[in-house]
């Protein structure tokens, strides 16, 4: 077991939780990302509020990653985004680098469809993104 203390964020860009795969296909490599503006909530958000939902994956031999808006936030201006592209960009590296790094310690590798973690993050007040919570995925 282990203990992680971070502090606490006021005035948040945004947050979100990802999955380190593409929960709708995962022999399809790539992340799905659940991101809504400000502090409002994500996971059980009020009637109200409906979060961006989309994946982002890197496709061969592509030098960028392509996202796939599977819905968009009813919190923003119509054709707007959560997330820039330099934090989705960001997110992405980091699921990839989290995934690398957690896949041998549960005895798998990065690319196995059946691993998953579920990442929390923030984009805090000053355009930070920072990571908050691993756990495993249990989807």
């Amino acid at each position: 077991m282990g203990v992680l203390v971070h502090p606490n964020f006021e005035a948040e860009q945004s947050n979100g939780v990802a999955v380190s795969r593409n929960i709708f296909d995962p022999r399809w490599i790539g992340y799905y990302v659940n991101v809504q503006v400000g502090e409002d909530l994500v996971t059980n958000p009020n009637s109200a509020s409906i979060p961006e939902e989309l994946l982002i994956a890197r496709l061969a031999g592509a030098n960028q990653y392509e996202t796939q808006y599977i819905r968009s936030s009813n919190q923003i201006a119509a054709g707007e985004r959560v997330l820039s592209q330099s934090h989705l960009l960001e997110l992405a590296d980091r699921l990839g680098a989290i995934n690398r790094h957690f896949a041998p310690l549960y005895g798998t590798t990065f690319s196995d469809p059946d691993f998953a973690l579920e990442i929390e993050f923030k984009v805090t007040a000053d355009g930070e993104l920072a990571i908050k919570q691993v756990r495993p995925w249990a989807g």
